[in-house]
């Protein structure tokens, strides 16, 4: 059984991050603004919940406006606060910059501080491991100083340090390392993490993690234009991943979620159609909801979300092991902004 209520409409909605705040209530990352994405006008902000999903708040804004386009990958709880993992640009990805902003009042009030990653990456869904470290996958590209000029003298985004320079010098992989803190260390380490090689499509790779055995660790991917999710391993509390493998779950290119529901079962919140559209937010649904109890490896439960008709995106949320309910959002159509919660079964 589903429960599905609206959070917020605009011109432009995208990656919308669910997750429980320190004082219980729930608050809902995600940017808005302007009508594509990325573009000049796109801004961050927060809502909050404090009925289990039933309202939500009007929009707080995450970061001071200085004219910046902003995104926003991942939101952390933890260190005393709220954590949300910002990407700042010219609005075509250049310029590309990393920040973070963290509120300790619960989602009021913002204020900017630093970033474990310098520039061009995307921080993404952290998890904690059954040693107490913390582990956040990072989709990495490698554009240089040189790139970024040429490309904004000629009015181009950040793909095109792929299609626009030739072989040898062009962008031509996305790496998707991992940054890990230790129980008790005060700082993130960078450990290398599994690559996927641009053919003919720039690749928005997308990882998610889950802890799916004590120290075996599994990470999802979108390989745009492969009609397919790939899938990477580690069994050594995630300093070090398998080569990336196609699997058998349909996806159009969208990222998906895996979270861990404890007692060795994982849940995949993705859109399983193989009708693969690389640059396209076509074909994303059915929305579902796929239980596994074996590591990923095989799927015996797979659920309907019940989802209004349309192209549902980027779901994130989390596990609310008290009521055996995933609590997640997502986004309609590129302009709704919806909470979900449903019920797991056992």
């Amino acid at each position: 059984m589903s429960r599905i209520r609206l959070v917020h409409n605009d011109t432009l909605s995208c990656e919308a991050i669910l997750r429980k705040m320190p004082d219980g209530g729930l608050i809902i990352v995600c940017q808005c603004g302007d009508t594509a994405e990325p573009a000049p006008g796109n801004r961050v902000y927060s809502f909050l919940s404090y009925d289990g999903g039933e309202t939500w708040s009007d929009p707080v804004s995450v970061r001071e406006e200085d004219g910046c386009a902003v995104y926003c990958t991942e939101v952390r709880i933890g260190d005393g606060g709220i954590i949300a993992y910002l990407t700042v640009h010219d609005g075509h990805f250049l310029d590309w910059r990393c920040e973070t902003a963290v509120s300790r009042d619960n989602g009021r009030t913002w204020s900017r501080e630093s970033s474990p990653v310098d520039s061009f990456a995307f921080v993404r869904g952290a998890v904690t491991l059954s040693d107490g470290s913390v582990l956040m996958p990072v989709q990495m590209y490698h554009v240089t100083e040189e790139q970024n000029r040429i490309l904004k003298e000629n009015g181009r985004y950040v793909w095109h340090a792929f299609y626009s320079f030739p072989e040898g010098v062009r962008t031509d992989r996305v790496l998707n390392n991992v940054l890990i803190r230790r129980r008790g260390a005060e700082v993130f380490e960078m450990h290398p993490g599994p690559e996927l090689a641009m053919t003919e499509n720039w690749v928005w790779s997308e990882p998610t993690v889950a802890e799916v055995s004590p120290g075996k660790t599994v990470m999802l991917l979108r390989y745009c234009g492969t009609g397919f999710l790939w899938k990477s391993t580690s069994d050594d509390m995630g300093r070090t991943w398998s080569i990336p493998e196609k699997t058998d779950i349909p996806s159009p290119g969208n990222k998906p979620k895996l979270i861990a529901l404890g007692g060795g079962r994982t849940a995949l919140i993705h859109t399983p159609n193989p009708k693969a559209t690389p640059y396209s937010v076509d074909n994303r649904y059915p929305l579902e909801i796929w239980i596994s109890s074996d590591g990923c490896k095989t799927w015996e439960r797979k659920l309907g979300v019940g989802a209004p008709k349309g192209n549902c995106s980027y779901p994130d949320g989390i596990y609310d092991g008290g009521s055996g309910h995933l609590l997640f959002s997502y986004e309609l159509d590129r302009k709704d902004i919806y909470f979900a919660d449903c019920e797991i079964p056992e």
